[in-house]
């Protein structure tokens, strides 16, 4: 075999599930657009974009750190898989998309008795639902409304639009076929990236994400969350993984996995939804299950799921599935032992590095970070905060120094720029991280 070509999804999805999901996009399309025409959403777009990117200056530390916050809170399994966010906002030419080099070694594994047209379909597939979930979780800024609208109050508006205007263009077809011969020249599209390293030393993932405004952060943030479930779905085999990622994982497809992702990931998201289990922490760990399962049992599921027709047994198994999830979770939250391998703290431990895309670890360290001007004490505070996580540790201790600066000089929250000028991380003798920051009057 001399090369893998890429796999569609018109070569993945039966014509009565592709159908269905054409439809769903139309259906988006008019949700999303309505009757607007090409030009004038990419015209929009950008007088919108301007608006948000002018109104966030002076605020990009703190909507930094509430982005990564509003995840956190959003996903439990973050602060539970104690999953690192290093979330921020640039311009546009801060992003260092990189397009992807030719596949020109014709050097490749022996797949021996797997598929290897099998395993690109699933590596689509899981693509997809990282996009759908990326852009279902992009519109939760609602979270923060209040603290939003203290920045502005236009904002929470603005922030509806760019994202109904960036993600809607995704079911328009003239648009796709447009972005598709723009990146086939080599165009770089996108409005924020992100990436997700093992830290090997301290056994923890880290999400390394930018955008170039606020929601589009967030969905960075959730997409490199997703990325990390979406390890589960290599095998242990780390040459065939990087064959394949190496064939699937392009930029030229993003335009067709953010079409159809979002209604992939709704259709696999509504099962937990339904399950009345209310611990979100299963949502993420189910999709992990589900990634591990063979192809056998994934695609059929996957595709029943899709046109809400799962058969008696497969509803049984995700029922199974997710109840077993939740008693662990129960047993781990307990302090219990004996718990099943569907852990993910147990998952975290071994998916990058059997995937074989860790490549070098960018590890990271608590630091010390020692201020290097004399602080005006007057128009400054600080705080400390506590936590088995180190990101919210840090966040929370930001945001107490903020609300104490605010009371020092008698004014709202919402009407002080402060930035951060110091922080301390200390890792404890029972693992927690203690966090002291300091911040200074704008």
């Amino acid at each position: 075999m001399a090369n893998i070509t890429e796999v569609e999804y018109e070569k993945i999805f039966s014509p009565k599930t592709l159908a269905l999901l054409k439809n769903k996009s139309g259906e988006s399309l008019r949700q999303m657009l309505g009757s607007k025409d090409l030009r004038t959403v990419l015209s929009q777009s950008q007088t919108v974009l301007n608006e948000i990117v002018a109104a966030e200056d002076g605020y990009r530390d703190e909507l930094e750190m509430v982005a990564a916050q509003m995840v956190t809170d959003a996903y439990p399994i973050v602060d539970y898989a104690n999953i690192k966010i290093d979330a921020k906002i640039v311009g546009l030419n801060d992003l260092d998309i990189p397009n992807p080099p030719p596949q020109d070694d014709p050097a490749l594994p022996d797949f021996g008795e797997d598929d290897p047209e099998k395993m690109k379909a699933k590596r689509r597939i899981i693509n997809g639902i990282t996009q759908g979930a990326s852009i279902r979780g992009a519109f939760g800024f609602m979270l923060f409304k209040e603290y939003i609208d203290d920045i502005n109050p236009e904002l929470v508006q603005k922030y509806n639009e760019i994202l109904k205007l960036a993600f809607g263009i995704y079911d328009d077809e003239n648009a796709i076929a447009m972005m598709l011969a723009a990146l086939a020249q080599g165009a770089k599209m996108q409005g924020g990236e992100s990436e997700m390293e093992y830290d090997e030393e301290n056994q923890q993932f880290v999400i390394k994400a930018k955008a170039i405004c606020f929601p589009m952060l967030v969905h960075e943030i959730v997409k490199g969350l997703y990325e990390i479930v979406g390890t589960e779905g290599f095998g242990s085999d780390k040459e065939k993984n990087q064959a394949i990622v190496g064939a699937v994982d392009k930029l030229s497809n993003e335009p067709r996995d953010l079409q159809y992702g979002k209604f992939i990931y709704d259709a696999i998201s509504k099962i937990y939804n339904d399950s009345h289990i209310d611990d979100p922490r299963v949502r993420e760990l189910f999709f992990a299950e589900l990634y591990k399962s063979p192809d056998d049992e994934f695609f059929p599921f996957i595709e029943n799921a899709i046109n809400d027709e799962l058969k008696p047994l497969q509803k049984k198994w995700a029922a199974d599935t997710m109840k077993d999830i939740a008693k662990d979770l129960t047993k781990d939250d307990t302090g219990l032992e004996d718990l099943d391998e569907i852990s993910m703290k147990k998952i975290i431990g071994t998916a990058a590095l059997a995937a074989g895309l860790a490549g070098s670890p960018n590890v990271a360290k608590a630091q010390d970070k020692s201020p290097t001007t004399q602080q005006d004490t007057a128009k400054t505070a600080t705080a400390t905060y506590t936590h088995p996580n180190e990101n919210t540790a840090r966040n929370q201790a930001t945001v107490k120094a903020r609300a104490a600066l605010a009371i020092k000089i008698g004014k709202p929250e919402g009407e002080i720029s402060a930035s951060v000028t110091d922080s301390k991380m200390y890792q404890l003798k029972d693992g927690k991280y203690e966090c002291t920051v300091t911040v200074k009057l704008n």
